[in-house]
């Protein structure tokens, strides 16, 4: 028999029967779908504890982005008043949070994300709370925990632990993304709409204070709903709620660490670099992400058919806003064509148009292959995430004197691929022109570095590396630098015109450092020295080259 006869012979009683028997067992005993999502992320997070070692296969040098932030908070040095960042208190508070039960290591990254896990995947479960099946949730929650601790690259392979903010704001928009534009099934209830205006403001303030464009992104995407799919939702209610919290939790922000204002102008130095091609790098990345947005318009229309619904212009406008939503977060990180709130906005284009049960055996199959479809766009993710969560947990580490000096330092488990590519020469910055081409080259720069700064030092003092980020406070024990950036990307974060002042930068730094080999990516060394080399030259020395580096110390010292 034919498989269209055979399906032709189920009707929709058997169908629906089948249906209803799954989703009744789930809503009676919704501790098995979020039990079974929970106990995957603390296996997958477990693999990356027990390995001992924490693998990059790129970016090691964004390990001193979080690593000196902690120098910082511990000498009372908070973000964007103690030192400058474009990234919210959030992102670094989580970390610092790691020291209280953990020393500062390699290991801090792992031990943080898995932190935001917890919270986002509590945030998922609280959002799908009367809102979603508990089967939806779990996967949501699944989703969000996944995001929250894989070290990959997004739309990449390659494992990195680097700008984990990105992966935190997509995890956390991801919730908040379902909360604004699925309301609770008991949304006309005033409490249930403030509830949710509450929840709402939480993850906003969350995003805020972890990356600024999430948050922005996700206050447009609460106007959209309110004008579109919550207009039947006691949206007054939701706003005012919304609004308040907002209000209560940013005041209460400002008032107890004082640094609202001083982010908002770190956000604004920020803005004033130029950065350029960003029209360039949303067309391409909507370019490759074609099949995907055409899967989610055909998730909808099954959707709309299955459920036989009346056609809303209003649901059609808020879900291409959440579709271009996608899109505009994924211009403002890294080029990775790859967009992580295009599951969610096929989960919300197959619930969109839901008001009754599919009547015929053709509408519930339409139904389920629309479901399988969601689901299979939230598992493509979590499998390669999964994927790099294993692959970095067993992958054999590399040895050799070029990484075994790292014994001797915080971030003694840092570890590498055991094959080692595009070397530089013997790793000694003897190359023609000195370039840094692999991470571990980077490692082996930063040993002459240490080796140089402990053959003059003579006590504990303050060291600035005009480099992308400053390895030096880590690795040799030293006091962090008042007023330095996080990280110096010329296209981000500083400019010729937007930078720290030398005086302020410069103001208790004992010894400067500066790299003789280039980086491939944009040269931060090169705009720093062309800021600061007079300053440089004025108030320090040379004290000793080595292959790699010119050490200058200061004048005061002598």
């Amino acid at each position: 028999m034919s498989l269209k006869s055979r399906l032709t012979r189920i009707d929709s009683g058997t169908l629906g029967s089948y249906i209803r028997r799954w989703s009744s067992t789930a809503e009676k005993r919704p501790f098995l779908p979020i039990s079974a999502a929970l106990l995957i992320v603390t296996f997958l997070f477990s693999l990356q504890i027990q390995r001992g070692s924490v693998l990059y296969e790129g970016w090691v040098q964004d390990i001193f982005i979080h690593l000196n932030a902690i120098l910082q908070i511990q000498e009372g040095n908070l973000p964007h008043t103690g030192f400058s960042t474009p990234i919210g208190a959030f992102y670094f508070l989580a970390f610092y949070l790691t020291t209280f039960f953990a020393p500062l290591s390699a290991h801090t990254a792992v031990y943080a994300n898995g932190l935001v896990a917890a919270l986002v995947m509590a945030l998922a479960l609280l959002g799908g709370y009367r809102r979603l099946h508990p089967g939806r949730t779990s996967i949501l929650a699944l989703y969000a925990g996944i995001l929250a601790i894989a070290p990959r690259q997004l739309g990449q392979m390659f494992i990195s632990f680097n700008a984990s903010y990105n992966r935190w704001g997509w995890a956390f928009i991801a919730v908040l993304a379902v909360v604004v534009s699925i309301p609770r099934l008991d949304a006309e209830r005033t409490r249930a709409a403030a509830l949710d205006g509450v929840l709402s403001a939480v993850l906003v303030v969350v995003l805020f204070f972890t990356k600024a464009t999430y948050a922005v992104v996700g206050l447009g995407l609460i106007g959209a709903s309110v004008l579109t799919v919550r207009r039947n939702s006691r949206p007054l209610v939701y706003v005012i709620a919304a609004s308040a919290t907002l209000l209560i939790l940013i005041a209460s922000v400002h008032l107890w660490f004082g640094i609202v204002f001083q982010y908002l102008d770190d956000l604004l130095q920020a803005a004033r670099v130029p950065g350029g091609g960003r029209l360039e790098q949303f067309m391409t990345i909507a370019y490759f992400t074609v099949p995907e947005m055409i899967l989610i318009f055909l998730i909808s229309a099954a959707s709309f058919i299955s459920f036989q619904s009346k056609l809303s212009v209003d649901r059609l406008l808020y879900l291409l806003a959440l579709t271009i939503a996608g899109l505009a977060l994924s211009t403002q990180n890294h080029l990775a064509l790859e967009v992580p709130l295009f599951p969610v906005t096929a989960l919300v284009g197959s619930l969109l148009f839901a008001n009754r049960v599919p009547t015929t055996t053709t509408l519930c199959w339409l139904r389920a292959a629309a479901t399988t479809a969601v689901l299979l766009l939230f598992l493509r993710t979590i499998a390669l995430d999964s994927a790099t969560i294993v692959e970095e947990s067993l992958a054999p580490a590399a040895g050799g004197p070029d990484v075994d000096w790292l014994s001797t330092t915080p971030i003694k488990d840092l570890a590498f691929r055991a094959a080692r590519n595009n070397v530089m020469e013997s790793g000694n910055c003897l190359a023609d022109p000195p370039e840094i081409l692999h991470d571990r080259d980077f490692i082996s720069a930063w040993r002459d570095g240490v080796r140089l700064l402990n053959k003059h030092r003579s006590g504990p003092g303050r060291v600035l590396s005009l480099s992308w980020t400053n390895p030096f406070p880590v690795l040799t024990n030293s006091p962090p630098v008042r007023h330095d950036l996080s990280w110096w990307d010329p296209v981000r974060t500083f400019s010729p015109s937007v930078h720290p002042s030398p005086e302020a930068l410069f103001q208790d730094v004992d010894y400067v450092l500066i790299p003789k080999f280039r980086v491939s990516n944009p040269p931060a060394t090169e705009m720093m020295l062309s800021i600061y080399g007079a300053e440089i030259e004025r108030s320090y020395r040379l004290l000793e080259e080595s292959g790699c580096w010119r050490l200058m110390g200061s004048v005061k010292r002598s």
